[in-house]
């Protein structure tokens, strides 16, 4: 979808939101697109595709968004594990000291 609305949006030179949704581009996506740096909003309802250059760098930022988050959430579940694993551990030492 979204290289679609890019490749109107070259053609064109400036596409309206209108154009957009009658390719079956939902107008929820038009501000992410911005967002992403894939259309640049030039006025009320009114876009224009973003150089290429500046498509690249917004797509290497979200790549490096994304992996810096993964590290993070990546980091959490190793710690979420090694208490868990202590934890079962802490339970079976008890366990056996009830018996």
């Amino acid at each position: 979808m979204r290289q679609r609305a890019v490749a109107l949006a070259q053609e064109q030179e400036v596409v309206r939101t209108r154009d957009l949704t009658n390719i079956g581009i939902p107008r929820c996506y038009l501000a992410r697109m911005c967002n992403e740096g894939l259309l640049i909003k030039v006025g009320y309802g009114a876009y224009r595709a973003a150089d290429q250059e500046a498509t690249l760098k917004a797509g290497k930022d979200a790549i490096d968004t994304l992996a810096s988050t993964y590290e993070a959430l990546e980091a959490e579940r190793v710690e979420a594990t090694e208490k868990y694993d202590r934890s079962v551990a802490e339970r079976s030492t008890f366990a056996h000291f009830r018996s």
